[in-house]
């Protein structure tokens, strides 16, 4: 079997996912077919094929067969460079003649090359406009048909009526300018969906799993939960799964934008598109198929890339009313001109001038691609938006709303002070067989200490009191202030320094010996190291801070005090979506959670922000799923947001005013004052391809502004 090809083929006539699920179907019983992902959104369908059985034309009727158009994008790109090419080559005689050089018949050489230039270098602008007038959606390849035919056929007539005044140049420059503009916005497009692209290339095709106790390959598509998979150092991972032998590196570097990568031993959790660096790894598959990490984080990508923004969609309807309303222009600047006795040749100019200075491209543009390149570098470092209203939402955000727990905080308690020679020892002794977190907490401590900890003779858990134990015939008790006083153990002597512990938001559990109070335990769950600095930056871009916890008022004010932000305590998730509807009144609210109890909030917000990763990104009331369950993220999605919108607005302002001064000028408008200020088809062309240049270019410095 040859080396397996990728391919990728744009898909039209797709009416639903289903159909994108029909023609995966269709293409997977193939034979030569190795693997093929559909994207109903995106119209784009990658396959990967045996090159030695089935070629891409036969791949695009085979989608053909099955009542869908299909077209190699590369296809395109190349018919586009060819005729980019044609048109260059041809150009440079072309103007030689028409500038510099006098000979005979130079009229009739200048005619076929004009010819050449635009039925066949400019043929897919006449393609492009038979199929937008075809669908009522007359666009920039109307525009330019009208006005380089138009210049066309008066030249034409000259050659044969013999008057001096040709546009051979004009239709030249068109055809080439423009032409270029359209290879820069396909590799301006292509560049702002290269995150979703790589995505799509991280699923292996075949798996090995142990079935029966033997070793076999499998499709991709065949895996089930529960079965073991095998994956060798340098493979891609295809499942989610969890860790059940070996040990190795694995770079999740895609999936979450953190660059390290990350050891992991059985018991850990790893997710399909990871590349396994180092060692060899068996898996017991959780998730596959369309349930994994990386499916998800696909199918967000593809709703954010696929949907509009607000501000885009008065892009859209501008374009919708533009080619019309422009033809109607132009020709009243033509039938105005020609009324005032002017000359053929310069109304002929002023028409075809006017169609091709106000083209809409960089209307169509501005947004799309600045919205693309947004989403795009946002997801590079793990910070996915659901969609591209999402991204505006967001910018336009005054205050961020944040739960505590797993947010603000790690979610995981640490003891951070031992009163008590023996309180450390005798509390982690009783506390050994809990499962409670706080006797985690304690134990974790104790072996850090290097304590070694047997197990207790008996040990009796008491729900929201403590823990009972006896020791080598000592009865030990471990719990709350309420649960000494049900077993009638004074503890006065440690009320001071107790009640400075409750002060700074610890917990703190008294350890009693034989009905004897010997030492304290404190416990807190500790602050995010980023939280402090990550809420202070939020302020320095305008953003208040509120935090919403359920912890009673004195541990949420400690951490709150230690962050510098307000907050609200003792709330239940009710209370918290209560909350966020008052703020909403006064602005526009962010709320940032870690798990399913926070979803309600999140949905009640204008933006609800998930902080979780692997498995957590599937809360789906969320709106921005940060992967790397970072606080940072939260100040990166922001500026990302806020970055993204302010490009996309730039570029609306520049293309509106462009448009404006340029269809000005193409009128003639300021002719009679100042005769020199009249624009030619060519300068109309060479300006309106700037303006296209300028828009893509201000779209991708995003890359290098979030960077």
């Amino acid at each position: 079997m040859a080396t397996p090809k990728r391919i990728s083929l744009r898909i039209a006539g797709m009416h639903c996912p289903s159909c994108a699920k029909l023609i995966e179907k269709s293409l997977r019983g193939a034979s030569d077919i190795e693997a093929v992902y559909v994207s109903f959104p995106l119209k784009r369908a990658i396959i990967e094929y045996d090159p030695g059985a089935i070629s891409p034309r036969k791949i695009a009727e085979a989608i053909r067969s099955l009542g869908y158009r299909a077209e190699a994008e590369e296809k395109e790109s190349r018919v586009l460079l060819w005729s980019f090419v044609t048109a260059l080559v041809l150009s440079t005689p072309l103007l030689l003649l028409t500038y510099f050089v006098d000979v005979a018949w130079e009229v009739w050489i200048a005619l076929l090359l004009a010819t050449v230039i635009e039925f066949g270098a400019g043929f897919h602008f006449f393609a492009g406009s038979y199929r937008a007038l075809k669908a009522k959606m007359p666009d920039l390849n109307t525009l330019v048909v009208l006005s380089t035919l138009t210049a066309y056929v008066y030249s034409a007539a000259g050659a044969l009526y013999g008057h001096e005044h040709v546009f051979y140049s004009a239709i030249a420059i068109i055809v080439t300018i423009i032409t270029l503009g359209k290879l820069i916005e396909r590799a301006a497009g292509e560049r702002a969906s290269e995150t979703l692209l790589r995505l799509l290339e991280l699923q292996p095709r075949i798996v090995t799993v142990v079935r029966r106790g033997h070793e076999i390959e499998v499709p991709a598509d065949e895996v089930e939960v529960g079965d073991a998979v095998l994956i060798k150092p340098g493979e891609r991972i295809p499942i989610d799964g969890e860790v059940i032998g070996g040990e190795s590196t694995v770079d999740e570097s895609l999936l979450t934008g953190e660059s390290i990568p990350i050891d992991k031993v059985e018991g850990d959790s790893v997710y399909a598109g990871t590349l396994n660096l180092s060692g060899f790894l068996k898996l017991r598959a959780t998730a596959v198929g369309e349930r994994t990490t990386l499916s998800h984080l696909i199918n967000l990508l593809e709703r954010a890339s696929s949907s509009r923004a607000p501000i885009q969609r008065i892009a859209d309807k501008v374009c919708a009313v533009f080619v019309p309303l422009v033809t109607c222009v132009a020709l009243l600047s033509a039938s105005i001109w020609l009324l005032l006795g002017m000359p053929s040749h310069f109304v002929v100019s002023v028409f075809a001038t006017v169609l091709i200075v106000a083209c809409p491209c960089a209307f169509g543009l501005a947004t799309p691609l600045a919205i693309a390149t947004g989403i795009g570098e946002g997801a590079k470092r793990g910070i996915l938006f659901k969609d591209a209203e999402v991204v505006e939402r967001l910018a336009r955000c005054e205050l961020l709303a944040f739960d505590k727990t797993g947010t603000l905080t790690e979610g995981k308690v640490v003891v951070t002070d031992v009163l008590g020679d023996e309180a450390l020892f005798l509390a982690a002794v009783a506390e050994k067989q809990s499962e409670h977190p706080f006797a985690k907490a304690i134990v974790e401590r104790a072996n850090r200490e290097g304590l070694k900890i047997p197990d207790p003779e008996s040990f009796k858990p008491l729900f929201g009191k403590g823990v009972q134990a006896i020791y080598r015939g000592k009865r030990i008790a471990v719990g709350s202030t309420a649960f000494m006083h049900e077993l009638e153990i004074d503890f006065d002597h440690l009320e001071r320094e107790m009640n400075s512990l409750v002060e700074q938001g610890k917990t703190v559990l008294i350890v009693s010996c034989n009905s004897k109070a010997v030492g304290l335990v404190a416990l807190r769950d500790s602050v995010r190291k980023e939280a402090g600095d990550s809420t202070a930056s939020l302020k320095k871009l305008g953003f208040g801070t509120i935090m919403l916890t359920g912890d009673h008022e004195k541990v949420a004010k400690s951490i709150a005090e230690e962050m510098s932000i307000e907050f609200r305590a003792n709330m239940l998730p009710e209370d918290k979506v209560r909350t966020i509807e008052e703020l909403r009144k006064k602005a526009c609210v962010a709320m940032v959670g870690d798990g399913a109890n926070d979803a309600p909030a999140l949905m009640a917000a204008d933006v609800g922000m998930a902080i979780g990763s692997g498995a957590d990104i599937t809360v789906e009331a969320a709106d921005v799923v940060l992967t790397r369950s970072s606080i940072e993220d939260v100040v990166k999605a922001v500026e990302i947001a806020r970055k993204t919108v302010r490009k996309a607005k730039q570029n609306i302002a520049y293309a509106f005013a462009y448009n404006a001064i340029a269809l000005a000028v193409a009128m003639g408008i300021f002719y009679p004052f100042i005769q020199t200020l009249v624009l030619s088809p060519s300068a109309g062309a060479f300006l309106m391809a700037l303006s296209n240049v300028f828009v893509v270019t201000n779209s991708l410095h995003l890359k290098r502004s979030l960077a």
